[in-house]
């Protein structure tokens, strides 16, 4: 009997190995998900920056119609100034 191990002994270290392996791929399993997780972060990062770039490209169009807008309200009332002032005169000189 001195060469044989003890049952419980041999089951101990198959227990041991089997929760090293487990330990091993539980380390696995979470490396895995951390780099899963980095590039969702940075695929959000981009979509953010995506969308902050697309909004400043609206904003400024809205601007930019804003003002031609206003610059054709203006360049309109100028020329209906001028209209009345003309008809004015032209009565005056009738």
């Amino acid at each position: 009997m001195a060469g044989e191990r003890s049952p419980k002994r041999f089951d101990f270290r198959r227990k041991e190995a089997r929760l090293l392996q487990q330990s091993r791929q539980l380390h696995m399993d979470a490396l895995r998900i951390e780099n899963e997780l980095v590039l969702l972060l940075q695929q959000e990062w981009f979509l953010i920056q995506d969308y902050n770039i697309q909004m400043l490209q609206y904003l400024e169009l809205q601007l930019t119609c804003e003002i031609m807008a206003s610059s054709k309200t203006q360049r309109d009332e100028k020329t209906a100034k001028t209209f009345i002032a003309n008809a004015i005169k032209e009565r005056s000189l009738k």
